[in-house]
C-alpha cells in the first residue's frame, strides 16, 4: 500500500512539474511576443518620424515591414558593431511571414555575381533559402536587368525597376518585395464619388475625387483620441487572415502629429475604437489617391537611426557573408506604389541593399461624419499581429476630373 501511495505521489509531482514547465514556456513566449510588438511599434514610429522630418507636406508611402525584412537579411550577414547597430533599430526577433493568398505576397531575393559565387558562404545562402524562402539568382550583373525583372515580377508590375545601373564593384544584392491587391470588405459605390474640396498643408484648396459610403456593419470602427480621429476599415478576409486600413485625421497638422506620435497614441486607437452597428452609423468621405514614392534619402535615414558602419567601407563587417573580402552597403533603395479607390487598394514596395567590394580597404453621436478633406495619415496593417505593412500621408489626393465611375467598374 505504501509503495502504491509513493508511486501516486511521484506521478502527481511529475504532472505538476510538467504543467509548471508548460506554464513557464507559454508565459515566456507571451513575454517575448509583447517585447517583439513593443520593439516593432517603436521601430515603426522612429522610421515614420524620420521620413516625415525629411518629407513634410508631401505624399509619401513607406513599408516598414519590407524594410524590416531586408534589414533582417542584411543583419544575418553581419558581425560585430555592424550587427549590433542593426539590432539596436529592429531587435533580434523571428520574422513573421505575412503572405496571404491572392491578397498579399512577400518575396525575398539574393543576387550574386557569378565571379563571386565561390566566395559567398554557403551558410549564408542556405540561411536565406531556409529562413526567408529567398530566390538565389546568379548573373554577371553587367546590367541590372535580372534584378529589375525580378522586382517587376514580384510586385505584379507596379514597380518596374529598382536600379538604373549596377556598381562596378558589385558583389551581391539583397531585396524584399511586397505586392498587395486587397478588396474592401464592402466596396464604395462609385456613383456617390464626387468632386469635393481638399485643403492642402500650404492652405491652398483643390477639388478632389471624394468617395463616400455609410457603414453600420461589424468590422468598421470610428475612434477619437486626444490628438486625432479616424476610421478603421476591413479588407476582404483571405485564408483566415485579415488586413485593415486605418485613416487618421489629426486635430493639428500632419507634421506636428507625427512629430509627437508615441506608442501610447497608437495603442489608444485600439482602446477607444467604437464598432459600427445599427445604432452607430459612420459616414466616411475618403479621397481616391494614387502615388509612387522613391525614398531617395533612405541611406541617410538609416544612418541617422543608428545604422552607420554598414555603409562605411572601413568599418562594415559582413563576415557572415564573405570572409576574405571587405564588402559594405553601397546602395540602399526603397520604392513604393499605391492606388486606393472604390474597390480596394493595390500597393507594392521594394527594399534593396547592394553590397560592393571596397576599392580601398469617446463618441456619443448615433451618426458620425468623418471627412478626410485635409492632409491625413494612413496605415495598412495585419489585424492579428498588428504588423504595419504600409504607412504614409496624403497631402494632395487625385484631382476631380468630372467623372464618377472609372474604367474597370469601380
Amino acid at each position: 500500500m505504501k509503495t502504491k501511495n509513493n508511486w501516486l505521489i511521484m506521478v502527481a509531482l511529475v504532472v505538476v512539474l510538467a504543467l509548471g514547465i508548460i506554464f513557464y514556456l507559454k508565459s515566456r513566449e507571451k513575454m517575448e511576443e509583447v517585447k517583439y510588438q513593443e520593439k516593432m511599434t517603436n521601430y515603426n514610429i522612429e522610421l515614420l518620424k524620420k521620413v516625415q522630418e525629411k518629407h513634410p507636406n508631401s505624399n509619401y508611402l513607406i513599408s516598414p515591414y519590407s524594410i524590416y525584412m531586408a534589414l533582417n537579411m542584411l543583419r544575418d550577414g553581419a558581425n560585430g558593431n555592424t550587427k549590433e547597430q542593426i539590432n539596436n533599430l529592429i531587435g533580434e526577433y523571428k520574422i513573421k511571414n505575412l503572405n496571404i493568398k491572392n491578397q498579399l505576397s512577400v518575396a525575398n531575393g539574393l543576387f550574386i555575381k557569378n565571379s563571386e559565387k565561390d566566395n559567398v558562404l554557403s551558410s549564408y545562402t542556405n540561411n536565406l533559402k531556409n529562413n526567408y524562402d529567398a530566390d538565389i539568382l546568379y548573373d554577371d550583373f553587367d546590367t541590372p536587368e535580372v534584378i529589375n525583372t525580378w522586382v517587376k515580377e514580384k510586385t505584379n508590375g507596379m514597380i518596374e525597376k529598382i536600379l538604373d545601373s549596377v556598381n562596378k564593384g558589385f558583389v551581391l544584392g539583397l531585396a524584399n518585395a511586397i505586392a498587395l491587391d486587397a478588396k474592401w470588405k464592402v466596396a464604395f459605390d462609385c456613383t456617390y464619388t464626387d468632386g469635393m474640396p481638399f485643403t492642402k498643408s500650404n492652405g491652398s484648396k483643390i477639388n478632389t475625387e471624394m468617395m463616400y459610403r455609410e457603414f453600420s456593419a461589424k468590422g468598421y470602427h470610428y475612434f477619437e483620441t486626444t490628438n486625432a480621429k479616424g476610421v478603421i476599415m476591413p479588407y476582404e478576409s483571405k485564408d483566415n487572415n485579415s488586413l485593415e486600413f486605418i485613416g487618421i485625421l489629426p486635430n493639428d497638422n500632419v507634421n506636428n502629429y507625427i512629430k509627437s506620435l508615441t506608442q501610447e497614441e497608437l495603442n489608444m486607437i485600439d482602446k477607444v475604437k467604437k464598432e459600427a452597428s445599427n445604432n452607430l452609423h459612420i459616414n466616411i468621405y475618403l479621397p481616391r489617391f494614387t502615388n509612387t514614392f522613391d525614398l531617395n534619402d533612405f541611406k541617410d535615414i538609416l544612418k541617422e537611426l543608428g545604422i552607420v558602419d554598414a555603409f562605411d567601407a572601413g568599418l562594415a563587417d559582413f563576415s557572415n557573408i564573405m570572409t576574405n573580402d571587405n564588402i559594405y552597403v553601397s546602395d540602399a533603395i526603397h520604392k513604393t506604389y499605391i492606388d486606393l479607390n472604390e474597390s480596394g487598394t493595390k500597393a507594392a514596395a521594394v527594399t534593396y541593399f547592394g553590397l560592393t567590394k571596397s576599392a580601398v580597404a469617446d463618441v456619443s453621436q448615433d451618426i458620425i461624419d468623418i471627412k478626410f478633406d485635409k492632409p491625413f495619415v494612413y496605415m495598412i496593417r495585419d489585424v492579428k499581429t498588428k504588423e504595419i505593412i504600409f504607412v504614409g500621408t496624403v497631402d494632395e489626393p487625385n484631382t476631380w476630373k468630372g467623372t464618377t465611375c472609372m474604367e474597370g467598374g469601380y
